[in-house]
């Protein structure tokens, strides 16, 4: 009789072993399907899959994110590496209006795609490559971002500007 409860002792602790192997793979599974990083093409954002996203961060591949915040708030944010330190580049929002594919625009306004804040998914991808090549060809993507902002000068500098212009004729 003794042996026998130590034979059940022993399959029970074999089988809460198994169970409890079988939970964290099954766990491990589900956050993979959840919107985390996958390496297939499955795991690519849709225009729908964008509009309906739930808050939190759901990969698109090679580092590009979408962030929605609990308020729906919706932002593309670019991970890479540059010079070994981890960087997060935020590329702009997302574009809710119907015409976000982009096609068939007639605005008489050329932006270009470095310098729009509200994006689509596909300008959102083209925008994350340029600035993915920037930094594997060494430059600081955030530089080349922001290279062709004009800066808004201070008022000093305005003013010195003007006094300078003013004394001149």
């Amino acid at each position: 009789m003794f042996t026998t409860r130590r034979k059940l002792g022993l399959f029970s602790f074999f089988s809460w072993v198994f169970v409890s192997q079988m939970t964290v793979y099954l766990r491990h599974k589900s956050r993979q399907s959840v919107g985390t990083d996958r390496g297939n093409d499955l795991s690519k954002l849709t225009a729908l899959m964008v509009k309906n996203a739930k808050p939190g961060r759901h990969a698109d591949g090679n580092g590009l994110y979408l962030y929605v915040k609990s308020t729906g708030g919706k932002s593309w944010v670019l991970r890479i590496q540059v010079a070994g330190q981890r960087r997060d580049i935020g590329l702009g929002t997302v574009d809710a209006s119907p015409r976000a594919s982009g096609i068939g625009e007639d605005s008489p306004i050329v932006v270009p795609i470095l310098q729009r804040k509200v994006l689509s998914l596909a300008e959102a991808s083209d925008k994350a490559s340029m600035l993915r090549s920037a930094a594997k060809s060494g430059l600081d993507p955030i530089e080349e971002r922001d290279r062709e902002r004009k800066s808004i000068p201070t008022c000093k500098a305005t003013a010195k500007l003007a006094h300078e212009a003013l004394k001149e004729g």
